[in-house]
């Protein structure tokens, strides 16, 4: 014969039931308030341009971009600066070139060139010439670098394109990107191919081979802990995969029981192939924080299949160098933000020009 409990231990298991369900009650209905929250932080999305690719993002949320990379060339841009700003920077730095030699000990600029078409004012300036030798064990070897620059202005829009110790046979590289260059309006997302970056874009013809680059940040008021980061980076041999670098993390084997995951596998996002990992992180204060990535799975001779990382962390400490905060997103506002920006990432489409 099964032994029934006592009406006292029952009396106990309703009371653990009492509590368990109201526990589960609170965490629904916070669960619930949560995504309603998000519900309202994403009702208003702006689109973002990004190298080839689209992403939507709350429309409050400020978005900073890194200067661009193409070729070997940094491109900064600058909103805000007069075409009066614009041209007195411009003979600011004409001046201060030519003011000091090159590491060769001869004349610094070599050669200026002044830009104007399509509405677009500005010059390139090829200077600092720098030789330096070298012994590789059988002969001694010269390397010859230049800097180059070209600054050009549009509208309120001035563009910077630099880079240093740069090969003197491969200088034309740069008047080609500024005869490429577009300037875009203030939120435009450009229908014609190329890669775009902040407030431009350099329109097709371009190959993997260029290393086009770009990266973003976003933030979201009110939640100063947490943040967005998206790189996207043509022509790079493909590194070990996310999964494959997770699986090897002597970090988190020593510590697994500081981490969760919360998903992990294989992810495609509208046609672009690629793996995620999300996880909840207990830090070393205690502080419960959120770790989401995703990554492409890239094609090195593709522009369309660049190297993809987008990142959403939350617990980030605002004070830099301080220890992480409590996420001030529940794991229920943290997924559900994160699948809403995630699902919007795609190429950019495009009508080929007339």
């Amino acid at each position: 014969m099964i032994a029934l409990p006592s009406k006292k231990w029952n009396r106990r298991l309703v009371a653990l039931g009492i509590v368990a369900f109201a526990a589960w009650t609170v965490d629904a209905a916070s669960s619930m308030k949560d995504r309603e929250k998000v519900a309202k932080m994403t009702e208003k999305m702006q689109t973002v341009c990004v190298g080839r690719l689209l992403i939507d993002l709350p429309e409050a949320s400020p978005v900073s971009f890194r200067s661009a990379f193409i070729q070997g060339i940094d491109i900064s841009t600058y909103e805000g600066e007069s075409e009066q700003e614009f041209l007195a920077r411009l003979a600011h730095e004409e001046t201060e070139i030519n003011a000091k030699p090159n590491k060769d000990g001869t004349k610094n600029m070599e050669s200026v060139t002044e830009i104007k078409r399509d509405g677009l004012i500005g010059k390139i300036f090829i200077y600092g010439r720098n030789t330096v030798s070298g012994f590789n064990g059988r002969e001694t070897l010269s390397f010859t670098g230049l800097a180059i620059s070209g600054y050009v202005h549009a509208d309120g829009v001035s563009f910077d394109f630099t880079a240093s110790d740069y090969d003197p046979t491969k200088i034309g590289n740069l008047s080609k990107l500024i005869d490429q260059l577009r300037p875009l309006a203030k939120g435009e997302i450009p229908s014609e191919p190329g890669f775009c970056f902040k407030r431009g874009i350099i329109r097709d013809p371009l190959v993997a081979a260029q290393r086009e680059r770009v990266t973003i940040s976003a933030h979201f008021p009110g939640h100063p802990d947490v943040t967005l980061g998206f790189d996207t980076a043509a022509g790079l041999n493909p590194s070990s995969s996310l999964l494959a670098r997770d699986a090897n993390n002597s970090v988190k084997k020593m510590y697994f029981f500081l981490f969760k995951k919360l998903r992990a596998g294989k992810r495609a996002i509208n046609g672009i192939p690629g793996e995620e990992l999300l996880e909840r992180v207990r830090e070393s204060n205690l502080a419960v924080v959120y770790g989401f990535q995703w990554e492409s799975l890239s094609n090195r001779d593709s522009v369309f299949l660049p190297e993809i990382s987008l990142e959403f962390d939350t617990g980030l400490n605002p004070n830099q160098g301080g220890k992480p905060v409590q996420s001030s997103l529940s794991e229920a506002a943290t997924m559900a933000m994160w699948d809403k920006i995630s699902s919007s990432l795609r190429v950019r489409p495009t009508v080929a020009p007339q």
